[in-house]
C-alpha cells in the first residue's frame, strides 16, 4: 500500500469514527466507502491495522494536540459489547 493510499485510509477512517461515534469496525466500515459492500470496508481496516506498524508514541502526542489546554475534561469509558455483565 503506497503512503499515499494509507493516508487516504486514515483520512476515510477518522472521519467513519466521527460520523458512527463507535471504534467498533463494523460500525466504522458502514461510513468508509459507499462504492463497496461494508464486510470489504470492514475487512479492510482489518488488513490496515494487520499489515501496517503505527507509530504510537507519535498517535499518542497528536492526540493530545488535539485536546484543550486548559479547562476540565470528561473521561467517558464504557463496556464492550462483548462483556458479559455479571
Amino acid at each position: 500500500m503506497s503512503h499515499l493510499s494509507r493516508q487516504k485510509f486514515i483520512d476515510q477512517f477518522v472521519i467513519g469514527l466521527i460520523k458512527s461515534c463507535n471504534v467498533q469496525f463494523c460500525e466504522v466500515a458502514q461510513h468508509l466507502n459507499d462504492a463497496v459492500k461494508p464486510v470489504s470496508n470492514e475487512t479492510r481496516i482489518q488488513d490496515f491495522f494487520r499489515e501496517t506498524e503505527l507509530n504510537y508514541l507519535l498517535l499518542a502526542h497528536l492526540l493530545l494536540g488535539l485536546l484543550p489546554v486548559t479547562g476540565k475534561l470528561r473521561l467517558r469509558v464504557s463496556k464492550s459489547e462483548g462483556q458479559s455483565r455479571g
